[in-house]
């Protein structure tokens, strides 16, 4: 008889383990839902999460401070002058190029000596560009006396000629360079020569 009880108590235990088996998922230790069951749940969990999601207020973008927006105009106003700065020195720069390659005459109209019982008389033409035709202005009395320098030793038979003429345009230009420790005199033209005798 108590074989039998054992027997049966063994025989009901084997059914209670088969049956926790079929209910718990062994891996997991988590219950194992009926697929009916699962199924009704998921659809219950995805109304509830969409409807949580249609019903959540949508959150407002943050309002920018007094702050923020300073230092945003303060960036503006930089990138402007920036820009208004680069415009202007390459505006500069574009007109300091032109100067550089435009030419200017600056003139000397009656330039007269007289030796030897001769005379000459003179004017010059002074070419320099045109961003140094201010500077060639404020030198007038230097380069006039350098011309005056030239006359008196010019020979006045050789200056009536072409060749001596030239010669003299040269050696003005160069003895006007050398006295003003510049190279800013680009060329010495004479423009009207009167050589005559006696003093004028």
């Amino acid at each position: 008889m108590p074989d039998r009880c054992t027997a049966g108590n063994l025989g009901a235990e084997k059914i209670s383990l088969i049956l926790l088996f079929q209910t718990y998922n062994p891996l997991t230790f988590f219950p194992v839902l009926p697929r009916a069951a699962s199924w009704r749940a998921g659809r219950m969990m995805h109304r509830i999460n969409i409807s949580a999601i249609v019903a959540a207020p949508k959150s407002k973008p943050p309002k920018q401070s007094a702050h923020d927006h300073a230092l945003l105009y303060t960036i503006g106003a930089a990138l402007v002058a920036l820009a208004i700065g680069f415009v202007l020195a390459s505006l500069y720069r574009q007109q300091a190029e032109r100067k550089s390659v435009e030419i200017t005459y600056i003139g000397f109209p009656g330039v007269a000596i007289s030796r030897d019982g001769h005379s000459i008389r003179a004017s010059f033409a002074v070419r320099v560009s045109a961003a140094d035709a201010e500077w060639a202005s404020t030198q007038k009395q230097p380069l006039e006396h350098v011309m005056k320098q030239a006359l008196m030793e010019a020979d006045p038979m050789r200056v009536r000629a072409p060749e001596g003429l030239k010669a003299l345009q040269e050696g003005v230009r160069t003895a006007s360079n050398a006295a003003l420790k510049s190279d800013r005199v680009q060329e010495v033209l004479v423009t009207d020569l009167l050589v005559s005798e006696g003093d004028y």
